[in-house]
C-alpha cells in the first residue's frame, strides 16, 4: 500500500500543473453553480441555475475523463486537445456507467426505507433528516468504493470490455483500500457541506466556505484519482 501511495504521489507531483488546471476549470463551474444557488429564488437566476446544474454535470464528467487520461501510465495524454478529444469520446460511455451505479444506489436506499419507518414507529429520539443524510452518505461511500473501477474501465478500456465485469474482477482484493480512500475523501469534504447547510442562504460566509471547499478539491482530488488509477492498473497487470 505504501509503495502504491508513493507511486501515486510521484505521478500527482509530476503532473500537478495540468491536474490542478483541470480541477480548477471544473471548480469554476461549481463555484458559479454555488453562487447561482444562493440567488436561485429570483426569476431569471432560477433559469440560469437549472442550466448551470446540467452544464456542471457535463463538464465534471468530461474533466474527470481528461484527468484520468492525464494520470494513466498506460494511456497517458498530456496535451489539452488530446484530452478534450478523449473527454468527448468517452463521455456517453461514462454516463451510461454512472446511471447504472445510480440505479444500484436507489436500490440500496430502498432497502433502508423499512428501517426508517420502523424507527419512526418506535419513536426513537433521532433527527430523521440527519439519519437519512447519514444513510445516503454511507451508500455513496460504499458505491464509490465498489464501482470506481467500473468508471475507470468505461474511460480507459476498449468498448468491447464490459465495465462492470472488469470491475467485479478487480475490486475483489482491493475493496478495503478503495473503501478507505472513499471514506477519507468524504471525511475531508463532508464538514464543508454540513457547515453550508447550517449557514443562511445568500450569505458571504456560505459562499466563502464553498469557495474554500472547491480550492481544496482542486489540490486533493487529483491525488485521489491518481491513487485509484494506479491501483486499477497494478491490479489489471497482475491479472493478465
Amino acid at each position: 500500500m505504501l509503495e502504491l501511495f508513493k507511486k501515486s504521489f510521484g505521478i500527482y507531483k509530476d503532473n500537478f500543473k495540468l491536474l490542478f488546471m483541470l480541477s480548477l476549470f471544473n471548480s469554476l463551474f461549481n463555484i458559479l453553480h454555488d453562487f447561482l444557488f444562493l440567488y436561485k429564488n429570483y426569476k431569471y437566476i432560477k433559469a440560469l441555475y437549472i442550466t448551470s446544474s446540467l452544464l456542471t454535470l457535463i463538464i465534471s464528467d468530461i474533466i474527470f475523463i481528461m484527468t484520468i487520461y492525464a494520470i494513466s501510465t498506460q494511456h497517458s495524454k498530456k496535451n489539452i486537445p488530446e484530452l478534450i478529444c478523449k473527454g468527448k469520446e468517452r463521455f456517453w460511455r461514462l454516463v451510461g456507467t454512472e446511471i447504472k451505479i445510480l440505479f444500484y444506489g436507489i436500490l440500496f436506499f430502498l432497502l433502508f426505507i423499512p428501517i426508517y419507518f420502523l424507527l419512526k414507529i418506535i419513536k426513537l429520539p433521532f433527527n430523521y433528516i440527519t439519519l437519512i443524510s447519514c444513510i445516503i452518505t454511507i451508500i455513496a461511500i460504499y458505491l464509490e468504493a465498489q464501482f470506481i473501477f467500473a468508471q475507470l474501465a468505461a474511460i480507459l478500456e476498449d468498448k468491447n470490455i464490459k465495465p462492470f465485469k472488469r470491475n467485479a474482477k478487480l475490486v475483489k482484493g482491493n475493496f478495503k483500500n478503495l473503501f478507505m480512500l472513499a471514506l477519507i475523501t468524504a471525511v475531508c469534504y463532508i464538514p464543508f457541506r454540513i457547515i453550508n447547510i447550517c449557514l443562511p442562504d445568500a450569505s458571504l460566509l456560505k459562499f466563502s466556505m464553498q469557495l474554500i471547499a472547491q480550492l481544496l478539491i482542486c489540490s486533493f482530488y487529483p491525488f485521489i484519482y491518481a491513487y485509484s488509477v494506479i491501483i486499477y492498473e497494478e491490479t489489471l497487470n497482475k491479472t493478465k
